[in-house]
């Protein structure tokens, strides 16, 4: 992992287009290649995102730096001179990178949600309390759900018709 981060270091002078060049050129596993282009492409962008925003919450962080790989964002911290954006990366690491949500979507449909929309908000919600602390386990986040968003009510079920019953 070390050598991975040397080498996008070393290719930090370069434009994007040069940097996977030349590791086109080098023979580089496809894999360090994709954290070129990531690093070029959408490194970059990730910093900007967590120094402009005005309020950075762990979900933020979390969200900006969960689709990035390991090596790359070692690499932004290690060529960050920001010390902020030092301590949110730890803070990644540390306390935020492996916080997953016990809640599922079949628990959901089990409880009587219907899909869409909806379930994006509801795991948005848990995940970003889950971050902030406050939920430690599925019996919390279900607590939560449950107060936050109430299952839909049951649709009634029409009265049987007599050609219905005889079957």
């Amino acid at each position: 992992m070390a050598s991975a981060v040397s080498f996008l270091a070393l290719l930090d002078p370069l434009s994007p287009g040069d940097a996977k060049k030349l590791a086109k050129d080098l023979g580089v596993r496809s894999r360090v290649r994709e954290w070129v282009r990531i690093s070029k492409n959408e490194g970059e962008s990730s910093i900007l995102r967590l120094i402009s925003t005005t309020y950075i919450s762990r979900k933020l962080i979390h969200d900006v730096l969960s689709p990035l790989p390991t090596e790359v964002i070692l690499y932004l911290m290690a060529r960050s001179k920001h010390p902020d954006i030092k301590r949110y990366i730890s803070l990644y690491f540390t306390q935020l990178k492996h916080v997953r949500l016990q809640v599922k979507g079949q628990d959901l449909l089990d409880l009587g949600y219907r899909p869409g929309p909806r379930f994006k908000q509801i795991f948005d919600l848990l995940l970003e309390r889950k971050l902030a602390g406050e939920l430690r386990n599925k019996k919390e986040e279900i607590a939560f759900l449950l107060s936050r968003f109430p299952p839909p009510p049951e649709p009634p079920t029409p009265p049987k018709t007599p050609e219905q019953g005889r079957s």
